[in-house]
């Protein structure tokens, strides 16, 4: 299941996908909206899987397990979205049965017998990652057994991403992109694979060195080393379609940047990696329990074994650094009974001794407002913002304004002085930092909701 766990360990909320049909797995990701996206098997009969077209020479055990992405909506603990694997698959070895076709005309769908092997317990495609991208409302995920990442479509209704059209592709749940294993559609052979049991396949992020491209941890199953790569999709910035020619595979052909190290970086299951805002990459070497950072040109500039756990158990899954600088323990809150939030500042030890201005609105974060010397506030300025620049020493807002500690650290609080009228109800409050005089940081945002 998925837990979302408080700073003590309290768990907030909690999902459980586990039943004689469906089981969660491997990856989440949580969208913009609070909802959070789900990788899981769905559990069919090997009768069923056959009359879909699946061989009964790769099938063994009672069932078979294609995969499934749900999305959550945690508030009532419902399955709004949905995209089935099963619903968009070809395949060329039964022509009496569902879904027959010629595998290398289709690009958009899944052949249904590749890989021609045995998987264990089912489990065909074992899809170990899950990436979402808000400008593009698209969803990518880590196809682990056919050496592939593919893209598909987000902004389709769940009966659309059942079908063949729809959504802002007009292609329904297909797959929009993929890349890393041309012989999975039959637009090339092994010898064009450039993906080898792969995780963590991520668009990197605004803001850093590269956003927008791909970055994947390539495990390198079968080559004998691993790697961090590299590359651009080969997508319109206007009309956010994929190039693709018939016949051809999918580019880019070639990476942007690569990192390897054979001999000495290898993980052959899990592990992970993230583009830093500086530009150096934050490497999980997961088999190894190893978190290490290189630079652009490959250097290390830091390393880290986890100490929990025997040599050979201390296993990372996968690293996210999280360039958060203000905390709170309270997300949410009651109208009806107010509260005091504690909000934790915290610029770092370059800013000690800084005078700061703590800040909030009711009015959303993007695009926010520019500073001085291209910093960004991430708070759309409203009537409490301005409020709060002119009065931030009202008593309803302790400490938000002040000077940073040592450690570049001070601690805030929200005093709503007892409870607020049922016009709040429902409002987010967002906050964010900047230090003044001069103004030469901002920090992340974080939001509390008035229930």
């Amino acid at each position: 299941g998925v837990q979302r766990l408080a700073w003590d360990g309290t768990v907030e909320w909690e999902y459980i996908y586990s039943d004689s049909f469906h089981l969660q797995h491997h990856d989440i990701e949580v969208l913009p909206n609070g909802n959070v996206l789900m990788i899981a098997w769905d559990y069919i009969t090997r009768a069923n899987a056959a009359n879909a077209g699946r061989s009964g020479a790769y099938m063994s055990g009672t069932y078979f397990a294609p995969d499934t992405v749900i999305e959550v909506d945690p508030s009532t603990n419902t399955i709004v979205w949905q995209w089935k694997a099963m619903d968009h698959v070809v395949q060329d070895l039964f022509p009496s049965r569902a879904n027959y076709g010629v595998v290398g005309d289709h690009a958009e769908l899944l052949d249904l017998n590749y890989p021609a092997t045995v998987p264990m317990q089912g489990d065909w495609l074992h899809i170990n990652g899950i990436d979402y991208n808000p400008s593009l409302d698209q969803i990518m995920l880590s196809l682990h057994n056919s050496n592939e990442i593919i893209v598909i479509d987000h902004s389709t209704t769940m009966a659309e991403a059942a079908t063949h059209t729809g959504g802002l592709s007009g292609r329904g749940g297909d797959l929009l992109y993929r890349w890393g294993n041309p012989a999975a559609y039959d637009h090339g052979t092994t010898a064009d694979q450039m993906l080898f049991g792969q995780h963590d396949a991520q668009w990197i992020v605004d803001g850093s060195p590269g956003a927008g491209n791909i970055l994947v941890f390539n495990n390198g199953n079968g080559r004998g080393y691993s790697s961090v790569d590299e590359l651009e999709a080969p997508i319109d910035p206007l009309t956010h379609e994929y190039a693709y020619s018939t016949g051809a595979a999918y580019g880019p052909p070639s990476l942007l940047w690569t990192y390897s190290d054979p001999g000495t970086f290898y993980s052959s299951f899990i592990s992970g990696a993230q583009r830093q805002p500086n530009g150096n990459t934050l490497i999980c070497e997961g088999d190894d329990g190893r978190l290490f950072e290189v630079d652009p040109g490959g250097t290390l500039v830091w390393d880290y074994f986890n100490p929990y756990g025997s040599a050979g158990h201390n296993e990372v899954f996968k690293v996210q650094r999280y360039q958060h600088f203000l905390w709170t323990g309270e997300h949410e809150f009651q109208a009806s009974t107010g509260s005091r939030v504690p909000l934790h500042l915290q610029a770092g030890r370059a800013h000690a001794g800084s005078n700061y201005l703590l800040l909030a609105t009711t009015s959303g974060l993007y695009p926010g407002y520019g500073l001085p010397g291209g910093l960004t506030l991430p708070l759309n300025v409203d009537w409490l913002t301005t409020y709060i620049y002119n009065n931030p020493t009202d008593p309803h807002f302790i400490d938000f304004t002040g000077t940073l500690d040592a450690n570049g650290a001070a601690m805030a609080i929200l005093d709503t002085q007892g409870a607020l009228g049922t016009s709040w109800v429902g409002r987010t409050l967002d906050f964010a930092f900047i230090t003044m005089s001069p103004v030469d940081f901002a920090s992340t945002a974080i939001s509390v909701e008035i229930k």
